[in-house]
């Protein structure tokens, strides 16, 4: 059987999924045997009698998959679980690791935490624990603390769209999180990776500028605390953020030459076992990311070839590693991360020589290879980016054509940079010359990008069903474009292309359908104390008020909460905001909204007629933005554009709105046939249907509730997760 590892791959991911999103135990073996007998006889009609050896190894990759997955979503039942459940402060003793600060100025660390006491008792367990500390203190890498404060469980995503913190922590083997104090501070525990990699850190800081040094840490050191967050969504933006993340490129530069200079004085076997041991130092030196690690595996799968004196199979290895990660952590399966890296690899495998032979009338060779190996990993990764990000790059192609060529005199003045300044900075000074240059031609080749016109597209979250059949044209595509180079230039090969035209085509349909056929419903978020409401028909999308930021530790609830949510329907205008209340937090939300949205008009209550403080900041912004600012007075409603008299209607496409004010505070209430909905700035939204409530629905017990309203007028409401 060829390429085995592909199959148990398959059989890992599928034992995973299912283990994962199948609550119900007999349920889920139900359905593992059945996809494992669908499996088994697709093998037996492909491969025969030989298939029954490797199908039971499959069936324990996928047990593997389907128990790892479950044992890593139990509960802690330890004692450190249990006090947990209890509640109340704990002291904890542990040492810091991974220290950063977010946005708001705290500081946030990993504490690898090896004693727990409450009030009674005192004991040792080990967990790893986020810990966001008090405003103002500090902490050393390494530094012994004790803390104190109140475990918290790590909550999934309460919003569409939002940052599912325990999806990714848990990836990263964290368990708990904390907002904690300082009690008492020991000794630094010094660590020789860590401390290597602070040297060398400490090199770039002497040798380039405070930008430059942090793109610097970030791409060969995978440190990026210094890397700042303007530069971030620069790179991001332009489609090239992947080339600040240590992966496939950075490592294959290193493990290529590294191999060529060794063998040239030693011999085969000699550098690439040297080669391998260096990768796997420079892994664990540089913080075993995700990527880190697929790529160093690879590589070392490639050496090993070598060694052996065996020819490597790229699709294997890539397989290999993929299934050695997923058995480490089940749940990398959900990491933003391993999924944009392992799609990468896969469409540059599998795509990059279908394009080529699609260009195969294209004269220029070196430009056939850089494009389609470009195109190749965009197609491959769109998925991805949709999903996660809401947007696609249209531009991105052609620049990774123009930047990934030089990456490899990036990646090797950096390395040379770094071990030169160990010993002598102002050497370390002339090398990095190359570095400084090249940043600075990226930051102007990212500028001009971004600022063409569409070089971001907002589309919305791709949807599951919308994932699978870009899939399905990936394949389409692949099996008729794969065959003879002498195939392509024939018109049956153009012939060929019919399959995947037709898949494209339904493909754009059904996201034309998603975008185009939306029901009327109106959304409340769980943006913390405050309410939040977005309200969408017929293409208009209004929201009232932004929610309270409450003890988050960086970012008001626009940019937190409301935006990324706007960002996940797709919406990049909105019609007009209201303001319901007062609270601080939400004027912050409002004002975070109108910076980052384009906003059509801004109500506000009359107590915020005033121009000072962050009222006065609102209101300078929208008038700078060119927003229609409408002061409510005592008896008025209101629509975009102009005042009506109390009483009268605003129609939304199949929504009625009546703004009216009570007690100094803006309340809307929302009409669909017998559908209506009281929004008011205490986070209480009061369905009822034909004057009937229809129960109590609070995102903040709930996550995000969605009302959504049928062509036939039936109600349904999404509560949280499960509908």
């Amino acid at each position: 059987m060829k390429r085995p590892m592909l199959f148990a791959l398959c059989f890992l991911l599928g034992g995973i999924l299912i283990g994962y999103y199948e609550k119900d135990t007999l349920l889920a073996v139900v359905l593992f045997l059945l996809c494992f007998i669908f499996a088994a006889v697709l093998l037996a009609l492909q491969y025969g009698r030989q298939a029954a050896a490797p199908l039971c190894v499959f069936l324990l990759f996928a047990l593997a998959g389907f128990v790892s997955v479950r044992f890593r979503l139990a509960p802690d039942a330890g004692l450190t679980g249990q006090a947990q459940k209890r509640g109340g402060d704990l002291r904890v003793l542990g040492r810091a690791r991974d220290i950063g600060t977010t946005s708001t100025g705290r500081t946030r660390l990993t504490l690898e935490a090896s004693g727990f006491a409450d009030a009674d008792t005192a004991w040792r367990d080990s967990a790893r624990i986020f810990v966001y500390l008090e405003p103002g203190e500090r902490a050393l890498e390494g530094e012994w603390l004790i803390i104190s404060g109140r475990l918290e469980t790590l909550e999934h995503q309460r919003n569409p769209g939002a940052f599912d913190e325990f999806m990714y922590y848990k990836a990263r083997k964290i368990q708990y999180k904390m907002f904690a104090k300082v009690l008492e501070r020991g000794a630094v525990q010094p660590d020789i990776l860590r401390t290597l990699s602070g040297r060398l850190g400490a090199v770039f800081d002497a040798s380039l500028p405070e930008k430059e040094a942090g793109i610097a840490k970030a791409m060969f050191l995978g440190d990026r605390a210094g890397l700042g967050d303007d530069v971030k969504e620069l790179y991001r933006m332009a489609g090239i953020y992947h080339i600040l993340a240590i992966s496939g490129l950075h490592i294959s530069i290193i493990a290529m030459g590294l191999n060529k200079l060794l063998a040239a004085l030693r011999g085969e076997r000699f550098s690439g076992l040297v080669t391998m041991a260096f990768l796997i130092f420079y892994c664990a030196l540089t913080g075993s990311g995700v990527a880190t690690v697929r790529a160093t595996c690879m590589c070392c799968l490639a050496l090993m070839g070598g060694v052996l004196r065996r020819e490597s199979d790229t699709l294997n290895s890539t397989a290999v590693a993929c299934a050695g990660l997923l058995i480490y952590e089940p749940l990398y399966a959900w990491d933003i991360g391993f999924q944009y890296s392992f799609s990468a690899v896969f469409g540059l495998i599998l795509l990059t020589p279908v394009v080529e032979r699609a260009l195969v009338r294209l004269p220029v060779r070196r430009f056939k290879k850089y494009f389609a190996g470009s195109f190749a990993a965009t197609l491959a990764t769109y998925p991805v980016m949709a999903h996660h990000f809401n947007y696609v790059l249209p531009y991105s192609v052609f620049i990774n054509m123009l930047i990934i060529p030089t990456v490899t005199l990036v990646v090797i003045a950096g390395i040379l940079t770094a071990c030169v300044g160990l010993l002598s900075v102002n050497a370390a000074v002339f090398l990095s010359g190359i570095l400084f240059v090249s940043f600075s031609i990226y930051e102007k080749v990212c500028e001009a990008v971004v600022a063409l016109p569409f070089s971001s597209l907002l589309t919305g979250s791709l949807p599951t069903l919308g994932a699978a059949l870009w899939c399905v044209l990936l394949a389409a595509f692949i099996c008729a474009a794969s065959g003879k180079k002498e195939a392509a230039r024939s018109r049956n090969f153009r012939s060929q292309l019919k399959i995947p035209a037709v898949c494209g085509a339904v493909f754009i349909i059904y996201m034309l359908c998603v975008k185009i056929f939306v029901c009327p419903s109106v959304t409340m978020l769980d943006a913390g104390r405050g309410s939040c409401f977005v309200l969408r028909d017929s293409g208009a999308v209004f929201v009232f008020g932004a929610g309270s930021s409450g003890r988050e530790a960086g970012g008001g609830p626009g940019a937190k909460v409301l935006v990324p949510y706007l960002d996940y329907i797709g919406v990049s205008y909105v019609d007009a905001a209201f303001v319901l209340g007062s609270d601080e937090s939400q004027l912050l939300g409002i004002l975070e909204l109108i910076r980052l949205k384009k906003t059509g008009a801004l109500f506000l209550p009359p107590e915020l007629e005033g121009t000072g403080g962050l009222t006065g900041v609102l209101l300078a912004e929208a008038e700078r933005r060119g927003i229609e600012v409408v002061r409510l007075k005592s008896g008025d409603a209101t629509r975009a554009g102009r005042r009506l008299r109390t009483g009268r209607r605003l129609r939304t496409g199949s929504w009625e709105l009546t703004c009216t004010l009570a007690d100094s505070r803006l309340e809307i209430l929302c009409e669909y046939g017998s559908l209506s909905l009281l929004l008011t700035d205490e986070a209480d939204a009061k369905p009822c249907l034909n004057g009937n409530p229809l129960g109590v629905y609070n995102a903040a017990d709930n996550g995000a509730v969605t009302i959504r309203v049928a062509g036939d007028g039936r109600v349904t409401i999404d509560a949280g997760t499960e509908p």
